[in-house]
């Protein structure tokens, strides 16, 4: 058995397929909530870009991406919903799509040179409010406005903020396009 074989088997098998992962989904949220209805767009979106991501020859795992998107509100609702969504995958033996999940919240960007399928869900998340297209600016505006007297809270606000700007200029780069432009192009599609 060779080694690529061996990848694609362990990464297939710890992975929902796209009924499983709306099964999972379902069964915490039902399909005509803010929650549903953003997670479904989160999925569409980093599929969208990972399509994209791929035509310039990055190798990103587009499955794991799909069910990342759509699995990483979970447990919205629950405190620490990225924690909590991460642990109940786990215990479903989905190790992957937590470890993604895990970070959409706040990922990690020191030494991260290149865009990974985290990174793809992350900035997904970001530029979605429910199902509509908006910038950065606006999506971390809210929580800006709240926490305006906790310099704290601001500042770990502004660094999500710039790691999303920092995902975000990274993909344009590499697939040569704006997002919004893509976004809104595919919006008008399929509309």
């Amino acid at each position: 058995m060779d080694y690529r074989f061996i990848f694609y088997r362990e990464h297939k098998f710890n992975l929902p397929n796209r009924g499983e992962a709306e099964a999972i989904l379902t069964s915490n949220h039902d399909k005509q909530t803010k929650v549903y209805i953003h997670s479904k767009a989160v999925a569409d979106l980093a599929i969208l870009l990972a399509e994209k991501l791929s035509k310039t020859g990055m190798k990103l795992n587009h499955d794991l991406i799909y069910a990342s998107g759509l699995l990483h509100d979970l447990a919205k609702g629950k405190s620490n919903h990225a924690m909590v969504a991460g642990r109940m995958l786990r215990k479903m033996g989905y190790l992957s799509v937590a470890k993604v999940v895990e970070k959409h919240i706040d990922i990690p960007l020191s030494g991260i040179s290149q865009i990974d399928e985290a990174a793809v869900v992350y900035l997904a998340d970001k530029l979605l409010k429910t199902d509509k297209i908006v910038s950065l600016e606006e999506r971390y505006r809210p929580g800006m406005e709240r926490y305006h007297h906790n310099q704290e809270i601001r500042q770990s606000i502004i660094k999500k903020l710039d790691n999303a700007k920092t995902i975000k200029n990274q993909i344009e780069k590499k697939i040569g396009a704006k997002i919004h432009f893509l976004m809104k192009k595919q919006q008008n599609y399929c509309s």
